[in-house]
């Protein structure tokens, strides 16, 4: 691999992502091993196109000292989110027995800040590191695919130091509590494929191998001395401050002196790094100690060869993945290159003497032994990054399948403030999202503060608007509408990146729409208190034929007791008709309509599928003759949107939006003393009629409207306004379609099958 190319992650798969990371590191500087590979990892997923909300719990020595003002700023530059989050008890204690529990390091705090957060942010991914972190995993909403970076492996770790005369150091527990761990993920990461075969053992979950890859960024050759008689082989050795590096290098230094001693090959192996702290009793003449490096590139410019001589030690080597990034050629131990591919035999040779060997051996070739060893090492690098796209690769196709979701295909009317639709919409979403991982998708919005309003109310939804909506919007709406939780995302693009194991339709497809990737869709649930009377003749007329396919169970849901149900159910051969409670889900709409007491409420509401000036005429008559000069007027199935009014005979005409009736309208048909429905056809007019009703009003339901019948209906009205009934309490009379918690029992019940 050539020039500074970073590994890549999937697009289609992290694509507006929102992904949690939880990190006891920060990720600037990379000056340490387990920041790189964090860091590389949410640049992958960033440059996908997945957003990063990164919550760093500092709980390293040096951010308990100081705070590293610079790196904050630029975590806070490079993330699209980051969250500092402050150790609230003591930190890196040793075990209360003689292994940590694995939750022995937990910390309430962290706990609060990461309840709050997810509740809020709702992620598709979280990605926890470190397994003594792992209860983090356990505050994550349903639909979030939970992953455990190991990093390392932690039982058995305390063994493997006493058996080298190591104190145990860090964290260390046992089979038993790392098991737990691994059990919270839906996704385990380990670091190498011996790793991953170790967990495999202890869990059932999915475990994926994820190794570290840096960017290739190849150096040039160090510069040579004008006589190659004067060359000697620069052999470079870094390492941190730890026992383990130490008592490593000391072990391989005991071999190499004897074997160096007997071939005197002209090399100088070059030490730097903090382990240099713990080397002062070395004195040797083929070592120069650097001590602290400032910077690690610059180190390696220094040196011909990379040398990693590490016979034990935990998780994956970064200073291997280091020199390979780099293109230089490399000397290392069998344990030492776990994780990675050899290219060469060099890379992974089963002795310290083995490496002395080929450390003089390379010595005395000269220049010309450094051109294959380069080439292996590009070699190695190019494979370990597609080992590493891979495992990103597997864990973007886990995303969709985390959580089987519903899909709420809605009408943008629900986002007018205050509106029926809006109201009733909070109703059936709140119920819907408390069935499972619920995605509501939207391709307009008709008020951005009415969205606003309704999308904060509907945790935990996940809400995805059309990007063309976007380019219409001013700077500070979209601001709004992101803070209120809005993903902007196409059709195609939200069904592609989520399992959708159910349908609610709202509103029919557009033109365009195409929904033929939805082929493992269960059940499809048509809201007839939403639809249109075109959507209803586009299903009748068999127009909906691709998405409405035989394999696939319909139900229809609201007011289901009208011969325009009956035909939709025989049309669709509809498995189960449902008296839901629609607009009865929130109380929001019931407040809205309650009756105020009988002696203030004045006037006549006609509601009208269609325009009949007829029926509008005689209204007026009846409503002047029982001494009241005011007509409401709804006409459903019409995109007015706008309250209007004329003033005819002396009689006040006002005309309610049908298509949006808004809070203005609401408030209007809420003071009316009389009710009257003529759309016995229309699927909304039903549960509108029913939300009146159960918030206390009178409500007089017709047939179709026919000349012979009219004069009937209005001497009825007519009755009914001079001599009302009783003044009716709200939830005095409850319509039986209304308030039928068995349909959401039936609902439920759907969602609880097994899929197939």
């Amino acid at each position: 691999m050539t020039g500074a190319v970073a590994p890549q992650a999937r697009r289609d798969q992290w694509q507006d992502r929102v992904v949690l990371v939880v990190s006891p590191t920060p990720t600037h500087p990379q000056d340490y091993g387990n920041r790189k590979r964090i860091f590389r990892i949410c640049r992958m997923l960033q440059d996908a196109g997945a957003r990063i909300h990164f919550v760093h719990y500092a709980s390293e020595a040096e951010w308990r000292r100081k705070l590293p003002i610079h790196a904050q700023a630029a975590m806070q530059k490079t993330w699209d989110a980051y969250y500092l989050v402050a150790p609230g008890r003591d930190l890196h204690c040793a075990p209360e027995g003689t292994h940590h529990l694995i939750d022995e390091w937990w910390d309430p705090q962290l706990e609060k800040t990461l309840q709050w957060l997810a509740e809020r942010i709702r992620p598709d991914v979280a990605i926890v590191n470190y397994t003594w972190l792992s209860g983090a995993l356990e505050l994550m909403p349903s639909g979030t695919l939970k992953v455990l970076d190991t990093h390392d492996r932690f039982s058995g770790r305390k063994e493997m130091l006493e058996s080298y005369g190591i104190a145990p150091e860090f964290f260390y527990t046992t089979e038993e509590e790392e098991a737990e761990a691994l059990a919270r993920a839906d996704v385990v990461w380990a670091i190498k494929e011996e790793e991953r075969l170790q967990f495999e053992e202890m869990t059932d979950r999915r475990v994926i191998t994820v190794p570290h890859a840096d960017p290739a960024s190849p150096l040039p050759l160090r510069p040579l001395p004008a006589d190659p008689a004067d060359f000697e082989m620069r052999i470079g050795v870094i390492g941190a401050r730890n026992q383990v590096n130490t008592r490593n290098l000391i072990r391989f230094l005991e071999v190499a002196d004897k074997v160096f001693r007997a071939h005197l090959p002209p090399l100088k192996l070059v030490i730097g790094g903090t382990v240099c702290d713990l080397l002062e009793g070395v004195d040797l003449p083929f070592v120069e100690k650097l001590g602290w490096i400032d910077d690690v590139e610059n180190f390696y410019r220094q040196i011909d060869v990379a040398l990693v001589p590490m016979e034990f030690s935990t998780g994956l080597k970064i200073k291997v993945s280091e020199a390979l990034s780099h293109g230089l050629p490399l000397i290392a131990h069998e344990h030492a290159f776990e994780g990675y591919r050899p290219f060469h035999p060099w890379h992974a040779l089963p002795s310290f003497e083995a490496i002395a060997e080929a450390c003089a051996d390379l010595a005395f070739q000269g220049t010309e032994g450094l051109e294959p060893l380069r080439r292996a090492s590009a070699g190695s690098h190019r494979a370990v990054v597609r080992d590493l796209e891979a495992g990103i690769a597997a864990t973007g196709a886990a995303i969709a399948a985390a959580a089987p979701a519903t899909l709420v295909l809605g009408d943008p009317a629900i986002t007018v403030r205050g509106s029926f639709r809006e109201q009733l919409a909070q109703g059936i979403l709140g119920r819907l999202a408390e069935r499972g991982h619920l995605l509501l998708y939207l391709d307009g919005i008709e008020d951005v503060s009415g969205a606003t309003r309704l999308f904060a109310g509907l945790d935990p939804c996940r809400i995805h608007v059309s990007p063309a909506v976007r380019e219409r919007l001013s700077a500070s709406d979209i601001a709004r509408l992101e803070d209120a939780g809005v993903r902007w995302a196409g059709l195609d693009q939200v069904i592609a990146g989520h399992e959708i194991r159910h349908l609610w339709l709202d509103r029919l497809p557009r033109p365009g729409e195409r929904l033929a990737r939805l082929r493992g869709v269960e059940r499809i649930y048509l809201n007839l208190a939403m639809l249109r009377r075109a959507d209803v003749a586009a299903v009748l007329e068999g127009e909906a034929g691709e998405l409405l396919t035989p394999l696939t169970k319909v139900t229809l849901v609201g007011d289901c007791d009208r011969p325009l149900s009956s035909r939709l159910r025989r049309r669709l051969g509809a498995e189960q008709v449902l008296a839901a409670p629609l607009a009865a889900t929130g109380d929001a709409l019931r407040r809205s309509l309650l009756a105020p007491p009988f002696s203030s409420r004045k006037g006549l509401t006609v509601i009208l599928e269609h325009p009949s000036e007829a029926i509008v005429e005689m209204a007026a008559a009846v409503a002047v003759s029982a001494g009241q000069n005011l007509v409401n007027v709804v006409t459903l199935e019409t995109d007015e949107t706008e309250l209007r009014s004329d003033l005819q005979g002396g009689v006040l005409r006002r005309h309610l939006p049908g298509h949006v009736l808004d809070r203005e309208a609401l408030r209007l048909l809420r003071t009316t003393r009389l009710t009257a429905g003529f759309a016995p056809e229309s699927l909304r007019a039903g549960t509108l009629l029913a939300a009146l009703e159960s918030a206390g009003h009178d409500v007089m339901r017709f047939g179709a409207p026919q000349t012979r019948t009219l004069l009937s209906c209005m001497r009825r009205m007519q009755a009914r306004l001079i001599r009302p009934g009783e003044d009716m309490l709200p939830g005095r009379r409850q319509h039986a379609v209304f308030y039928s918690e068995p349909g959401w029992r039936r609902i439920r019940d759907h969602w609880a099958e097994p899929a197939p």
